[in-house]
């Protein structure tokens, strides 16, 4: 049999701060903590077969100016129009199976694979090798180039989890001046001229907010921040009604804390679900949160993200 043509991927420079371990392969040292069985999880994005289209379609029905404004597609439309090309599906999952390995798919273009790292380097030719930021003391796995036949690297897009490094620790907010104004419900109210509104409780209005990494949500802010703001709506508006994705009942960080805080303080009562994606590869759980999208075939229109 013909033997496929490599490409090689060069790996992306590390940011000011970082730098590799020298001498503490991930491979092989026992004082890295890591050897080839410790286990690696692996996102493959394909190529969309109608990127074109896609992005078309995506613009007209955003456009105010356009005369398919809000004409949002049906779920089965747009999983067609994002997905990858079935041979290109098929390439990728062989190249992974040859690793002895078993993929499921993840929406229409992603498929995600759990290696140990000696599988992993030996189908992406690479070494994986531990690297450290000087200034806050984090340690983070990272592949080298990766080569890979080139079959597979026309159908992919990006491979997510090989160079991802962890966010410096933000969970202390910056101390607020005494001069700072308190941003409530009902300063919002005012500011915007909210007034007059009767949510339908029984409707199809749906709305959601959508977080990543390492942003957890703690119920316990929400009834608290209800109490504080809200006090003469019952408990049940402080409820989320869905959780979505990862398991994201933590503490409260500050980016779904505050989202989910205002987004159903000003619309108490409109059923609310919360989208949670962790990881430290932020791209790739921006693409797992649009691939659960893509796959449900009832979603809520309206999704708050803040970073």
């Amino acid at each position: 049999a013909a033997v496929a043509r490599l490409v090689k991927r060069p790996a992306p420079p590390l940011p000011t701060g970082w730098a590799r371990l020298e001498g503490r392969s991930a491979a092989g040292a026992a004082a890295a903590g890591a050897g080839e069985a410790e286990l690696l999880t692996l996102h493959f994005v394909l190529k969309p077969a109608r990127s074109d289209e896609a992005r078309r379609t995506a613009l007209d029905v955003s456009d105010p100016r356009g005369c398919a404004y809000g004409g949002y597609v049906p779920a089965a439309k747009a999983r067609a129009l994002a997905g990858a090309a079935e041979e290109h599906v098929r390439v990728v999952e062989d190249w992974i199976k040859a690793a002895n390995v078993a993929s499921k798919r993840l929406g229409p273009a992603m498929l995600q694979a759990q290696f140990s790292l000696g599988a992993a380097s030996k189908l992406l030719r690479t070494q994986f090798a531990r690297v450290a930021n000087n200034d806050t003391g984090q340690v983070a796995l990272r592949a080298g180039d990766v080569e890979i036949p080139s079959d597979v690297d026309g159908a992919l897009a990006a491979v997510g989890g090989l160079y991802a490094l962890p966010l410096p620790d933000r969970s202390r907010p910056k101390s607020l001046s005494s001069s700072s104004t308190d941003v409530t419900v009902d300063v919002l109210k005012k500011t915007y001229n909210i007034t007059g509104v009767q949510v339908d409780r029984d409707g199809h209005n749906q709305m959601a907010i959508a977080s990543f990494l390492d942003q957890t949500l703690n119920p316990k802010d929400l009834v608290q921040f209800f109490s504080e703001y809200l006090p003469d709506l019952p408990a049940s508006d402080a409820v989320v009604d869905r959780y979505v994705g990862d398991n994201q009942i933590g503490g409260g960080r500050r980016e779904p804390s505050m989202d989910i805080q205002y987004i159903m303080g000003i619309a108490p009562g409109i059923w609310t679900e919360s989208w949670y994606f962790a990881g430290e590869d932020f791209c790739i759980d921006v693409k797992r949160w649009t691939s659960a999208l893509l796959e449900a075939d009832s979603v809520p229109l309206v999704h708050s993200v803040s970073y």
